[in-house]
């Protein structure tokens, strides 16, 4: 049985159409795109920590942000910002989710 963005039923009933093709394929681009940013907001999260981890709030909050500049990821949410910095400062490096 076919398992896809349309379900199961669905393209076991019509079968692949270019319309469900296409929706897996915009589904799946989406996808890969997210797990991208994610990747590289961890690999700039691993950058920072490498250096900063346990320092103070705001040193590595200047430092993410100086990173995240760099490479082409800001602005961020300050509530994530805030959220990296915590777990930074409490010598913890924040895990991106890429789901």
């Amino acid at each position: 049985m076919a398992e896809d963005h349309w379900g199961e039923a669905i393209t076991d009933q019509v079968g692949r159409t270019p319309e469900t093709d296409a929706a897996v394929d915009t589904d799946e681009d989406r996808v890969v795109s997210h797990r991208t940013q994610a990747s590289d907001l961890q690999s700039i999260i691993a950058s920072v920590a490498e250096n900063h981890l346990g320092d103070g709030r705001a040193v590595i909050l200047a430092n993410l942000q100086r990173e995240l500049e760099t490479h082409g990821q800001w602005p961020q949410p300050q509530s994530w910002l805030d959220a990296v910095a915590e777990e930074m400062e409490i010598g913890h490096q924040y895990q991106v989710g890429a789901d």
